[in-house]
């Protein structure tokens, strides 16, 4: 069953589960789900199966290049599960359109063949990083 979180009595399950995603920044995740449950600008769907999270979304609106969308910046899909990622996506396409916004965006780690297949995305830019050097 998914629901939509709306106050911070999951968010310790949520990180449990964010600790099987690669290098994901659990301090960072956890301040975004804090500041997420208070705002209209933010959603967090989570799949509960038995009682229990599976699987989650994190899901917020802001601007990028000039352009208002709903930015995913971290997604959490349980193996076992493989039709919740379509049901999440659908859930925020919905969302979009519900608010006027013409795109969804997600930034992964992973390689992003596989979401551009599975869920549609499509690669428009690649993000550089640089250690700061003093």
């Amino acid at each position: 069953m998914i629901q939509q979180i709306d106050n911070a009595l999951f968010i310790n399950e949520i990180l449990q589960l964010a600790d099987n995603i690669p290098d994901m920044q659990v301090k960072a995740l956890e301040k975004m789900l804090i500041d997420g449950i208070t705002s209209k600008n933010a959603k967090i769907l989570v799949q509960k199966i038995d009682g229990k999270i599976t699987s989650f979304v994190y899901a917020a609106m802001m601007e990028y290049c000039g352009e208002d969308v709903i930015l995913i910046p971290v997604c959490y899909i349980n193996p076992s599960d493989k039709y919740i990622g379509h049901e999440f996506m659908t859930r925020l396409n919905r969302w979009a359109e519900e608010v006027g916004f013409k795109s969804l965006i997600m930034i992964t780690r992973r390689n992003p063949v596989g979401f551009e297949r599975k869920y549609k995305f499509k690669s428009i830019a690649t993000v550089l990083k640089r250690e700061v050097q003093s």
